[in-house]
């Protein structure tokens, strides 16, 4: 039988790849968070759509999801965080986060370059003193 063809694959709302044929066909729930291509990633092939007990939206989803994770903040299980970071971020909960981590990248690189300079120019100053102290 083998695996079935990567052009039948789709990946659900947190980027996981998964085969339609194996999904339930759902058409219930069109605005539900988890429906793609008519069919409900949130259920396996054994479930029936119509009593689905995922259904949300995708606007409650992510709003859940928000809480959640300013719950784990707040509690600080960053072990949950990180098992959880591919999600997180295909929701684009670590948004904030990402741009904060990033200007501060760019402000340390630009406070490490601006220092370096001035420590090269101390050092050459200090040098040329040296120099011309000496007989």
């Amino acid at each position: 039988m083998g695996r079935p063809s990567k052009k039948h694959m789709i990946t659900d709302r947190i980027g996981e790849r998964v085969d339609p044929e194996t999904l339930p066909v759902c058409e219930e729930h069109a605005d539900c968070f988890a429906w793609m291509e008519g069919r409900c990633t949130a259920l396996n092939t054994k479930a029936d759509p119509c009593a689905c007990g995922f259904f949300k939206t995708t606007e409650q989803a992510l709003s859940e999801c928000r809480r959640c994770y300013r719950r784990l903040k707040e509690q600080e299980h960053s072990d949950l965080i990180t098992r959880y970071i591919k999600a997180l971020t295909a929701l684009g909960m670590l948004d904030e986060e990402i741009k904060a981590e990033e200007l501060n990248r760019e402000q340390l690189d630009a406070f490490e370059k601006t220092n370096y300079q001035e420590q090269m120019e101390s050092m050459i100053a200090s040098e040329n003193t040296q120099d011309t102290d000496q007989p």
